[in-house]
């Protein structure tokens, strides 16, 4: 006889994967280059500081 009853739920990973559309990864991909232009901005703001350190 079948078992019967709910099918078995989704794991977290299940949703995740399932939730990422089109538009999160567009989502994701912008973070990403937002993120490495300030660290870009930041790394040549840094390199242009006085290496005295004079305050």
């Amino acid at each position: 006889m079948a078992r019967l009853g709910r099918a078995r739920p989704f794991s977290m990973y299940d949703r995740c994967r399932a939730a990422l559309t089109g538009l999160g990864v567009a989502f994701l991909l912008t973070g990403a280059l937002v993120v490495a232009v300030y660290a870009a901005l930041e790394y040549v703001g840094l390199r242009r500081l006085p290496r005295g350190g004079s305050a």
